[in-house]
């Protein structure tokens, strides 16, 4: 039988490349912890393997996005990328603590804004202001 070729370079991303298959096994594992387990249960051990679950997945997503949307290389914009998918652990362990306040979202927004213009600037090259 003769396979359908994709239609869109896009569907090929996404149904060759590798990544696809590794974050929709770490949604499936992380369905798992949300619906078979308790943090009581899984214990320090485990909510740390499932926070780790959980930045993975969102760096997964992060690069499957990028690699829709632009033809950069793999690594390039690494640093910020894995800040943005350190986002959701924080957050979710702020909350996981009670410890999660208007205050600091606004806090994490400023500091996710001023990390990322540095490093955008930074990216520019040498600035003529000086």
């Amino acid at each position: 039988m003769k396979k359908n070729p994709p239609k869109t370079k896009r569907q090929a991303y996404v149904t060759r490349h590798p990544l696809s298959l590794i974050v929709i096994a770490l949604a499936v594992i992380v369905s798992l912890f949300l619906t078979m387990t308790t943090p009581q249960r899984l214990g320090p051990g485990g909510v740390t393997v499932f926070f780790v679950v959980i930045y993975l997945l969102s760096l997964g997503l992060l690069e499957l996005i990028r690699g829709l949307t632009s033809r950069a290389g793999l690594l390039e914009g690494f640093w910020l990328k894995a800040y943005y998918a350190a986002l959701p652990v924080a957050l979710l362990g702020l909350s996981s603590l009670r410890q999660l306040m208007v205050v600091d979202i606004v806090v994490i927004i400023i500091l996710t804004l001023v990390i990322t213009l540095y490093h955008k600037r930074r990216a520019e090259g040498p600035s003529n202001l000086i």
